[in-house]
């Protein structure tokens, strides 16, 4: 089956539809029991067929934390979608994402180097992680103060600074629209035998369109966090990993 063919499935989705229809008399979360116990504003607002398709991770019906079979063959085609070796569904945002991408990667007490102006998630998974912060300045816009992506050339410094380090982390690109040359700070992260890690979560279109910048994963990063609701068509809260 070629790349297009495959890319037409959706076995987690049909999975759901299925389950939606066989009637089933739920004993499981949520208490709306598939909408029976719904109220109809809610119904009205969310529809019939939604709400029975709001389950729990029911017996054949998979499990996210421990993927077997339909989140296991949707992760598979998300990550040949996205370009990633191996990608995970995420229910938490980009947070979680950018929390585990720091805990996977660093251990207490080794050094990263990341921008100052980094999103709250990445200054938790610090904490997390009891890792230590080498904190890397970014260039703002003058006339309106916001933050730019943080340059190569400033990563480069932090690194003669701080020879220890073990990973670089970047914001790939910004809510303002601000993206960082990830293929040039890809390229020296690697020159140090370090891995680069990019919060990509306004960035998870990237790569689809000749007229937007190339995705983190084409340019070499080693772990990207997306988040597929910001400006993708998931709903809230869903993000990837790779």
């Amino acid at each position: 089956m070629d790349y297009i063919a495959r890319q037409q499935e959706a076995p987690l989705y049909e999975a759901l539809c299925a389950y939606a229809e066989e009637k089933n008399v739920p004993f499981h979360m949520p208490g709306h029991s598939q909408g029976r116990g719904a109220d109809i504003k809610l119904e009205n607002l969310m529809g019939a067929r939604a709400l029975a398709a709001d389950i729990t991770q029911v017996l054949d019906m998979d499990d996210i934390h421990r993927p077997y079979n339909y989140t296991k063959r949707a992760q598979e085609l998300a990550a040949e979608c996205f370009g990633a070796e191996k990608t995970w569904f995420l229910v938490n945002g980009s947070t979680c994402g950018n929390q585990a991408m720091l805990l996977a990667a660093l251990k207490p007490e080794q050094e990263v180097i990341l921008p100052r102006c980094a999103h709250r998630s990445l200054q938790a998974g610090l904490i997390f992680s009891g890792a230590i912060p080498r904190y890397a300045s970014s260039p703002y816009d003058k006339e309106t103060g916001v933050s730019l992506a943080v340059e190569k050339e400033e990563m480069e410094r932090l690194q003669a600074c701080y020879p220890h380090v073990k990973a670089w982390a970047v914001t790939g690109a910004t809510p303002y629209g601000a993206c960082a040359d990830i293929k040039a700070i890809s390229d020296s992260a690697h020159a140090h035998n370090l891995p680069l890690l990019v919060d990509e979560a306004w960035g998870p279109h990237f790569g689809f369109h000749p007229g937007l910048p190339k995705s983190a994963l084409s340019l070499g990063a080693d772990c990207v966090v997306q988040s597929a609701h910001k400006l993708l068509a998931a709903l809230s809260q869903a993000s990837l990993l790779h």
